[in-house]
């Protein structure tokens, strides 16, 4: 007797959606520093600070940094696979240029995180 999958996938019967992706350049390696957002509370940070100090933080919560040279190529390269795939919704119009520029602008926030944290 022959088990059914839990999930037998797409109806090949359907057409599939495709989205290509364009070919990424390789992002900038990032060198190991301590973290220089004033820790503070009375110095007022910049929103890009804001958002760096929030994504250290949660990389601390799984012991990691994003001042280490590993863990912010790894963050950045991470970065860079999610902007081709918001390229390629924006090339197969699942999203309009408006979001797609939204949106980008926050992925371009989050990838000045180590450079921020680390001084470059």
């Amino acid at each position: 007797m022959s088990a059914e999958p839990a999930h037998p996938g797409p109806d090949p019967r359907q057409p599939a959606r495709v989205i290509t992706f364009p070919t990424a350049s390789r992002p900038p390696r990032h060198k190991r520093q301590e973290t220089r957002v004033p820790a503070d509370q009375n110095d007022p940070l910049t929103t890009e600070q804001r958002l760096a100090a929030s994504l250290e933080t949660t990389f601390a919560k799984h012991g990691h940094t994003l001042t280490d040279e590993t863990t912010a190529e790894v963050f950045t390269i991470t970065l860079g696979i999610a902007r081709d795939m918001l390229e390629g919704a924006r090339h197969s119009e699942a999203i309009s240029d408006g979001q797609h520029r939204e949106l980008d602008a926050l992925y371009l926030g989050m990838l000045a995180a180590p450079g921020i944290l680390g001084g470059e």
